[in-house]
């Protein structure tokens, strides 16, 4: 009987590291040194301090103007000097 028990003790034992790896949540990962400038800088010092929401918003609104600038540069179909 405790010979049955240490076995299955070593058996979990044994069993670690692969609860580890099938325990990690199954959740995406984004490599934020792969974003583009103009999402990355101005969130990252949000995401720094752990304000998930405002880094997001932060980014979004650079994107946004920057492409809004960018449209205001066309003119006609041609780009302008802006």
């Amino acid at each position: 009987m405790a010979r049955n028990e240490v076995q299955r003790g070593l058996g979990i034992l044994a069993d670690k590291d692969e609860w580890a790896v099938r325990l990690v949540p199954d959740v995406s990962t984004l490599a934020a040194d792969r974003f583009h400038p103009w999402v990355w800088e101005p969130a990252a010092p949000l995401w720094a301090a752990e304000a998930r929401q405002d880094a997001v918003l932060a980014a979004a609104r650079t994107v946004n103007r920057r492409l809004q600038l960018t449209s205001s540069c066309m003119v006609g179909g041609e780009a302008s000097s802006c």
